[in-house]
């Protein structure tokens, strides 16, 4: 599960081989995140290799050997010393602008899952982060973390990028991201279900606490805030409002508030993207989240290994969604 992956030792585990799953399910994504090689999948024979067995894992190719002979062992080792001496060059340049060959000035920011992530992405050339998961701190305990915790991760996270660019992400849970504390009927389909902005506003304790935390951490770092699986405008409007209200709140007991917030929706829903241009004159920004919004256009569960042929992030149809976001932010110049 995510919160499997999420909390691994990283200086113990070398490589993630699971039966199930596909590679833009969450757990391999923050395998990726955590530069662990994952390979996902692999159908139930894996489950049958024995305790102790030898595994090369290439994580590349998405595959597994098993007691592999000597000639195979070394011809991948040659390749982990190409790939190594491959990321140390592209390190030395990674603090470069990032340009196009036609000139194009392009923003390259990080997606984060964590404070400890911060480091690696700035080494690794990030100019911010366009994306904090904010779920880290929620999964792999018995209770909600507290306001004051959560002001001390993001405080963490915003201090660490030394004054550059931060996009959070409110809490994205349920479908195969579930909260043991936060206890849900049983859905026949999750992914389908009460997940990320749906639940908060249905369990508005959450989001109230969490925006009270990003408010604190706003009124002195330069931080933006975004809703996630918005799939209509009343929700977003729904959210804007708890925001407003906790600010109200804060400010009435004397707590700093930043003068401006800069607050955006991600497009992981076709429904939103196809009202991008009603959405546009109310946001500031839109975010894109291709491997929902691909899993949804496509009709194909991202954890699906049966159908992981189907996500395709540059599918026509998953395109011409982005396109249509695309031009109507161009259109409000956002």
């Amino acid at each position: 599960t995510p919160a499997d992956t999420a909390s691994l030792d990283r200086d113990l585990a070398l490589g993630i081989a699971t039966a199930a799953g596909s590679p833009t399910s969450h757990s391999a994504i923050l395998a990726r995140s955590l530069g662990i090689p994952a390979a996902v999948g692999l159908g139930e024979g894996l489950l049958s290799v024995p305790e102790g067995a030898e595994l090369l894992l290439d994580g590349d190719a998405g595959t597994v050997h098993v007691d592999p002979d000597a000639e195979l062992a070394a011809e991948y080792k040659r390749r982990s010393a190409e790939r190594k001496q491959a990321a140390q060059s592209a390190r030395a340049a990674a603090a470069e602008p990032a340009v196009t060959l036609d000139g194009r000035r392009i923003e390259v920011v990080a997606n984060i899952g964590s404070p400890e992530d911060v480091a690696t992405a700035i080494e690794n050339g990030a100019e911010g982060v366009g994306l904090l998961r904010t779920e880290f701190l929620f999964l792999e305990r018995d209770s909600m973390p507290s306001e004051d915790e959560q002001v001390a991760a993001y405080t963490s996270v915003a201090k660490g990028l030394e004054g550059r660019p931060l996009i959070l992400r409110t809490l994205d849970v349920g479908a195969d991201k579930p909260l043991p504390y936060l206890p849900q009927r049983p859905e026949a389909n999750p992914f389908l279900g009460v997940r990320g902005i749906r639940l908060a506003l249905d369990q508005p304790e959450l989001l109230e606490t969490q925006l009270r935390a990003v408010l604190h951490t706003a009124a002195e770092y330069p931080l933006k805030v975004m809703f996630p699986m918005v799939a209509t405008l009343d929700e977003y409007r729904q959210a804007k409002a708890v925001l407003a209200d906790v600010r109200a709140g804060l400010e009435r007991a004397g707590v700093p508030t930043p003068d401006e917030l800069d607050v955006g929706v991600m497009i992981e829903v076709p429904a939103a993207a196809l009202a991008a241009e009603q959405f546009a004159p109310e946001v500031d920004f839109f975010s894109l989240g291709t491997n929902d919004l691909t899993q949804y256009t496509m009709a194909a569960e991202r954890g699906n290994a049966a159908v992981a042929g189907l996500a395709d992030g540059l599918h026509p149809s998953v395109l011409r969604l982005i396109r249509t976001v695309a031009e109507a932010a161009s259109e409000r110049g956002k």
